[in-house]
């Protein structure tokens, strides 16, 4: 399995490590550009943050390089990161 992820800081060095020791191949995407918030931004509705639409622009990246599967985190607390991965889900669905 070819497993991209977003940047999140540093944590991209952990979650190579991770994949790897997992048995997939970690698909990196680039480090966040412009072009990284334009390409989430495109297909993000226009309330969502900013962090949102990046993560979601890495994502799209690492599916560009040959990723077949995303690995986001998810959970509970008073950032609405926890749900980001719900949303990226239906959104990247929806592209096919």
């Amino acid at each position: 399995m070819k497993v991209t992820f977003p940047h999140l800081g540093n944590a991209y060095i952990s979650i190579e490590a991770l994949l790897q020791g997992l048995g997939h191949e970690p698909i990196t995407p680039p480090f966040t550009t412009k072009r990284t918030l334009e390409w989430g931004s495109r297909i993000s509705p226009a309330e969502t943050c900013l962090p949102f639409k990046t993560i979601l622009g890495n994502m799209l990246e690492g599916i560009e390089l040959g990723a077949d599967s995303v690995y986001m985190i998810g959970g509970w607390g008073p950032c609405r990161l926890g749900y980001y991965a719900e949303i990226q889900r239906i959104l990247l669905a929806d592209l096919g």
